[in-house]
């Protein structure tokens, strides 16, 4: 009985090792099964991000993967750049240059530097002003160049009218300030690649009988034959005066009667005013007429400008005061006055 016993104890003593063994091993287990758990996470993620980087580098990949430029780089105009969006600019213009630096063996073309001919060299010729209004007499232009260090021959000063152009000066790199003949002077001021010059031109008296347009142009030549010629033109007004100015009386002026005097004149009536002046004797200061009731006349005509036509009313306290009359034209322009010849009105007086 008491060996029964103690097999009894025995054998639950055995179940319970057992039991407390199991609950060990799957205590040891669960950490195992977790890291590869997290293991299996890590390798997902990790396969997930290669396969990202590959298709962006699939993405990123060249649309030319031997490197080499589109098949248009050559073709005429010559290109260069994995585009072709860089134009070349070669002295030789059917130079394929460098595919991709823009080299060009054959240097660059004028008004382009740079070891890929992309920097381009401004040069230009400027004139100032470029509209003017003058009259006979001397006027001036400026000619501003912008040579950019290019080494220049001569530059010249032409003109032009309605019927020809003229050369009237040309001036040399090492003329300071040349006059040709009384027509026309230049001053130069250089600095740099700007050189700048004051041309002054004379305009002879009997030129402007009418309004006339002239074109003076500012033309700069290189030594370098390739860079071509540069210039600019300035227009110049010349005013003419005004011409065909005149008395007109009538043959008798009768107190009581209505009767007119007329001043004409060819001329601009923007710029020219038209009056009626008299004196008492040809020693003294003229005096101008009342301009009550005045009326004045346009009329388009053939010759140098309009005929402008002032009608004033005869005003016997005026005429019997003033023995000589005569027209005068104030022209803006010219900055004087324009006399008609004087005449001596015929008055009767009735009483």
């Amino acid at each position: 009985m008491g060996d029964h016993n103690n097999f009894e104890m025995q054998g639950k003593k055995h179940l319970k090792d057992m039991s407390e063994t199991n609950n060990s091993v799957k205590q040891q287990q669960c950490p195992t099964r977790r890291i590869l758990i997290v293991l299996v996470v890590v390798v997902v993620v990790v396969i997930a991000i290669l396969a990202g980087v590959s298709v962006a580098c699939i993405l990123l990949l060249p649309s030319h993967p031997d490197d080499t430029p589109p098949e248009k780089c050559n073709q005429l105009p010559p290109r260069f750049g994995n585009e072709c969006q860089h134009p070349c600019h070669c002295l030789n213009l059917t130079e394929f240059c460098n595919k991709e630096t823009g080299h060009c063996t054959s240097g660059c073309l004028h008004g382009w530097i740079g070891d890929n001919c992309q920097t381009s060299i401004y040069i230009s010729v400027t004139v100032e002003p470029k509209y003017q209004v003058t009259v006979p007499g001397s006027t001036k232009i400026l000619c501003h160049a912008n040579v950019s260090n290019y080494e220049w021959k001569e530059i010249h000063l032409d003109y032009t009218n309605d019927t020809a152009t003229q050369r009237i000066l040309s001036i040399l790199p090492t003329a300071s300030s040349p006059i040709f003949g009384n027509k026309a002077n230049a001053t130069i001021f250089s600095k740099n690649d700007m050189i700048n010059i004051s041309f002054g031109v004379r305009i002879p008296e009997d030129m402007a009988y009418c309004n006339t347009k002239i074109v003076l142009t500012c033309n700069i030549e290189f030594l370098d034959k390739t860079l071509g010629r540069k210039n600019d033109t300035g227009t110049v007004l010349v005013k003419g005066p005004p011409t065909n100015l005149s008395l007109d009386l009538e043959a008798q002026y009768i107190t009581g009667v209505d009767a007119t005097l007329n001043c004409t004149a060819t001329m601009d009536p923007n710029n020219t005013m038209l009056f009626l002046v008299g004196k008492e004797t040809t020693a003294r200061e003229p005096t101008m007429a009342p301009t009550i009731n005045v009326q004045t006349f346009v009329e388009q005509s053939n010759d140098c400008g309009p005929k402008v036509r002032v009608v004033y009313p005869a005003d016997f306290t005026f005429l019997r005061s003033n023995s000589f009359l005569a027209c005068i034209a104030s022209d803006k322009y010219y900055g004087k006055n324009f006399t008609s010849e004087y005449k001596t009105p015929s008055i009767t007086i009735i009483n």
